[in-house]
């Protein structure tokens, strides 16, 4: 399921529960990053609360069917300093295993355990206490550019970080056909072209075959001083990344957004039916 169908659903919702009013392109554009995000946070709070019920690992339960598993990565990184410098995209620390590098004295793979800066500090205290500290532990410091700090994990290690990255922001693009008014959906590949014709400048829509799908479109995103046009535009869109299985669940938020209860049944139709579409 892409934009379009999610743009066509959320609009035949509109029609029979407010009695013809529509979503432009630019208000669904500017409401869907929102909804993203929220859903985003949402599933991350079920999910810790899940965690703190059942008492297992947050990387484990990321398997027991979390909706965040599309937004799980892995990465290797190496210790410097006593530290580590996390990914840009990373959000949420999910695990971290230490792996002995080539200058390491033992093969023992260490299981890293994230915790606050309350406990770090504890553990500072124990070590200045001449106790002994075993188990690897690290913290994330920097709000910037966030880190990992570690004890016991030295330079001889690489850390195989797993985390959750943010989400992308999502952007449905889009032109219009100059004959008809109506919108035309511009997913991954397709653009607009410009030629000449009786001294005006036009554009074309172009799928990502190299197919014509109009001659004569007006694309919203073309800079306002046109001195600095360029003759192709690529789209700009970006679609959601949940699992299929999600999508009720973001349409209904977007609609109650909206001022529209959630209908489950009804909005599956619709699904199903947009679905059938592009078959």
């Amino acid at each position: 399921m892409n934009h379009l169908n999610i743009y066509n659903i959320i609009n035949l919702m509109l029609d029979k529960d407010i009695r013809g009013n529509i979503m432009t392109p630019g208000k669904y554009n500017s409401l869907v990053p929102l909804v993203n995000l929220e859903l985003f946070e949402q599933e991350w709070d079920k999910l810790k609360g899940y965690v703190s019920r059942s008492g297992i690992r947050i990387a484990d339960a990321l398997y027991q069917g979390s909706p965040l598993i599309a937004f799980k990565e892995d990465v290797i990184k190496a210790v410097i300093d006593g530290k580590i410098t996390l990914p840009e995209d990373y959000e949420y620390l999910l695990a971290m295993l230490a792996k002995p590098g080539v200058k390491a004295t033992d093969n023992i793979y260490r299981e890293v355990t994230e915790v606050s800066d309350r406990e770090w500090n504890r553990q500072i205290s124990t070590v200045l206490k001449n106790d002994l500290i075993t188990e690897p532990i690290g913290r994330v410091i920097g709000a910037n550019e966030p880190q990992v700090q570690f004890m016991i994990i030295d330079n001889t290690y690489n850390v195989v970080v797993t985390y959750l990255r943010a989400p992308t922001t999502p952007y449905m693009d889009y032109c219009i056909n100059n004959e008809n008014d109506q919108m035309i959906y511009m997913p991954s590949g397709y653009y607009v072209k410009n030629y000449t014709s009786e001294n005006e400048t036009k554009w074309r829509c172009y799928n990502d075959s190299d197919e014509i799908i109009a001659t004569d479109v007006a694309y919203p995103n073309l800079p306002s001083d046109l001195t600095g046009v360029q003759d192709i535009y690529d789209s700009l869109t970006v679609e959601f990344e949940w699992r299929q299985t999600y999508y009720l669940n973001l349409i209904n938020r977007i609609l109650e957004k909206l001022g529209i209860p959630a209908q489950d049944q009804m909005v599956a139709e619709y699904a199903q039916l947009e679905q059938k579409k592009g078959e």
